[in-house]
């Protein structure tokens, strides 16, 4: 086990700092197997993934996560430019610079003296890379005290832009002699996540699902 410095990393996301970081690899194999009494695959096929979550202080990049409409290649939806390069002792660990997919999205700001904070998912296939990655529609919600989250001026303060209809829902909880809380959420289908406004006094929360297929053809 080595030990990363905080002081001594430097890690952003397309030229924004970052608050925290978490990174890994899954080399996704796929094993096929024969009726031939062996454990011993007939063949293996590997699809490496590198794997980031990247926090950052608001406001962030806006990226735009609207559906594919083209067969889009791995580069051409990778929105997000991830730089990580960690300081630390008895370590050698390689930088990560690459041009990742953004697969999730989420704005929290609970404290509205403290700045919001905007986390993005991301995965970028390497080696074996996809012929295409094909982005299908993002969904999420948005919710910000004291706002409506159904004009867009406000959803963009959470780092949400939808795109078409919207629906409203309630959600909240609470404990006996506790003080709970109680959000407006809207809901829908999402064009644009990132860069959230909301100021001092402000508290608010967003999360962003966003599917995309990888093809090998």
């Amino acid at each position: 086990m080595g030990v990363i410095i905080g002081f001594a990393t430097i890690a952003n996301l397309n030229g924004r700092c970052a608050a925290n970081v978490n990174w890994g690899a899954n080399p996704n194999t796929q094993r096929l197997y024969c009726l031939n009494g062996s454990f011993a695959p007939f063949l293996e096929i590997e699809r490496p993934t590198v794997n980031v979550n990247m926090t950052i202080y608001s406001p962030g990049p806006v990226l735009n996560v609207e559906p594919s409409q083209s067969c889009t290649t791995q580069d051409s939806v990778a929105e997000a430019t991830v730089y990580i390069n960690p300081a630390g002792c008895e370590v050698n660990m390689p930088r990560v610079n690459y041009k990742m997919v953004v697969n999730s999205y989420s704005f929290a700001k609970d404290d509205g003296q403290m700045p919001g904070q905007e986390t993005f998912s991301m995965v970028r296939w390497v080696n074996n890379e996809p012929s295409y990655v094909i982005r299908g529609i993002a969904e999420g919600t948005a919710s910000l005290v004291g706002g409506d989250t159904s004009n867009p001026n406000v959803a963009r303060k959470v780092g949400v832009v939808f795109n078409g209809n919207t629906s409203v829902a309630t959600q909240g909880s609470v404990a006996a002699a506790a003080v709970g809380r109680a959000d407006a959420i809207r809901m829908g289908a999402v064009g644009k996540v990132g860069g959230a406004t909301a100021t001092t006094g402000e508290t608010g929360r967003a999360d962003v699902s966003i599917p995309h297929t990888p093809l090998w053809m």
